[in-house]
């Protein structure tokens, strides 16, 4: 089997939002960039995408015999997603991730690389060959899905524990205040590294474009908001949970999982199936997902990169 690269265009980035959406689960965030360029008319909404192609000949690679197995794409924020069939030789995803993070990448705009571990890994190879910029940090997560509705008794079982009658509705720009100081602890504790600390500023900023355009739900006790779980990707048929995120003083008690179930419950006429990462570490938060319905389906990994970092030799 031979092996073509190449960027995107209007014409083949259909061929490759086919292809995301056979991997949709592993890939939530790399779909919904795809889906907002072609929706409701293709408009680019990313600095540089490219896919790989199957051809059955070397010689000749005829349109109507390429089939897409794998999708790059470089995001306006600086990320960097990935969607390749586990099935391609490694060195055929090292050679299209040379191809891809050629001379005129713009690295000092790279913040980040995310996708299934095995193929995070090698980029980060290639990045290291090639442009020797600095990998600040690296996380692993399980990868986990859940392609059914939950069950609807963590909202009864959470107000039992707590002795107190709870509130579960979709947050608002209006509660923004209040949700602040939840989201900023939650990317102090699961997204902020050394070296790279949160910006409140910006968090806030993020968070009052997520009360609009994802769905999060906050849950209410003692007249204030002490949980809250919502999307933080829409694929074109998959949702991604993020944000989810307790009270200390409330934790322990089953809000998060009925958050969370609340919200698939929700919406699982619209979206064929949920997924999200968990660190590998958190073990606690891994059996809450497992008792949701959620199983480990592979590793995904995040690699941050020194922002403005230059390239030795220039």
């Amino acid at each position: 089997m031979h092996y073509c690269f190449e960027l995107l265009t209007p014409e083949t980035i259909y061929d490759a939002a086919a292809f995301v959406r056979q991997h949709e689960y592993r890939c939530i965030d790399l779909a919904e960039q795809l889906r907002l360029c072609l929706y409701p008319d293709y408009a680019p909404r990313y600095k540089k995408a490219a896919a790989v192609y199957a051809c059955p000949q070397r010689q000749t690679c005829p349109q109507p015999q390429k089939i897409c197995c794998g999708v790059l794409l470089f995001s306006m924020y600086g990320l960097l997603f990935h969607c390749i069939d586990t099935g391609i030789p490694e060195e055929t995803v090292l050679a299209f991730g040379r191809f891809f993070l050629s001379e005129d990448f713009p690295y000092t705009e790279l913040h980040a690389v995310a996708g299934i571990r095995e193929h995070t890994l090698l980029f980060e190879q290639v990045m290291s060959e090639t442009a020797h910029i600095r990998l600040d940090a690296a996380v692993d997560y399980y990868l986990m899905q859940c392609a059914k509705p939950c069950t609807d008794t963590f909202f009864q079982t959470a107000e039992s524990k707590l002795n107190t009658v709870l509130s579960i509705e979709r947050a608002t720009e209006n509660d923004l205040t209040e949700l602040f100081p939840l989201q900023l602890d939650y990317e102090h504790t699961e997204v902020a590294y050394e070296g790279r600390p949160i910006n409140p500023a910006v968090c806030k900023l993020s968070l009052r474009a997520r009360l609009t355009t994802e769905y999060i739900y906050k849950v209410s006790a003692d007249g204030r908001i002490v949980a809250k779980a919502g999307t933080n990707a829409q694929g074109f048929h998959w949702f991604q949970i993020g944000g989810v995120y307790t009270l200390p003083a409330y934790r322990n008690r089953g809000l998060a999982a009925a958050a969370v179930a609340h919200l698939i419950n929700t919406h699982s006429a619209e979206a064929h199936g949920f997924a999200l990462f968990v660190k590998t570490a958190n073990t606690a938060a891994l059996r809450v997902y497992e008792k949701l319905g959620f199983e480990q389906c592979g590793l995904f990994r995040m690699s941050y990169w020194k922002a403005g970092a230059e390239m030795k030799g220039k």
